[in-house]
């Protein structure tokens, strides 16, 4: 199963910044959601870590297996679905290196080592920009979240998708692309479910959980 789901923001870190980098204020990085987009690097001075926040269901924990892939696991230690490192590659289509590691429990580091330059050439330099992506790919940028298989055959999930600005139309549409469903619908003042648009929702966007979970939403003007 692969899921790609729209981006939400929460207030934890910082994008292309090292988990765990001092700042004196708050700023945000993004919740993982099923796609590890990174802003194209534009030359060795450019970041080369790009951090994500998972959002972890009840009794979820989320593991380093290797340099490329971290899975999250129910209790018992049992495989829930993996998040593979997203590829990388310059203007010319070269492959750029990528790691992914797990940080404070719940954060993933996508590292694009680019400026090292490529070790298949002898460390000559890449050619900017270089953006995300597989190499000779036709169109989307994306990693990949794999339901574990297990006796009955991979695991069903919903990864909440974020709904807020959507008529109920599109936001049941949007749901269902992403393994929801639509739960209670509750309505503002002067809001109907044909011209409300979606101001609050729960589960929050990026939230993982069982497949066709439902997701409330209020509706407004």
């Amino acid at each position: 199963m692969r899921l790609f789901i729209p981006s939400a923001l929460v207030s934890i870190g910082v994008l292309g910044l090292a988990p765990g980098a001092a700042l004196a204020n708050t700023v945000t990085v993004p919740v993982f959601d099923g796609v590890m987009d990174f802003p194209a690097i534009q030359g060795p001075s450019d970041p080369e870590e790009y951090s994500w926040q998972v959002e972890l269901g009840e009794n979820q924990e989320l593991e380093q297996i290797d340099e490329q892939t971290a899975t999250i696991f129910y209790e018992d230690h049992y495989p829930a679905f993996s998040i593979f490192a997203a590829a990388a590659h310059d203007s010319k289509g070269t492959k750029v290196p990528t790691t992914l590691s797990v940080s404070e429990g719940s954060i993933i580091t996508l590292t694009v080592h680019h400026r090292a330059g490529n070790p298949a050439a002898g460390g000559k330099q890449f050619l900017y920009p270089i953006t995300s992506g597989p190499v000779l790919e036709t169109g989307y940028k994306a990693a990949i979240i794999t339901g574990a298989p297990d006796e009955q055959g991979p695991r069903e999930l919903c990864v909440v998708p974020r709904l807020k600005g959507k008529f109920l139309p599109a936001a049941r549409k949007r749901l269902r692309g992403a393994g929801c469903r639509v739960g209670d619908v509750a309505r503002l003042k002067g809001a109907t479910a044909r011209t409300g648009k979606v101001v609050t929702q729960s589960p929050k966007p990026g939230a993982v959980r069982t497949g066709r979970a439902a997701v409330s939403v209020t509706l407004g003007k």
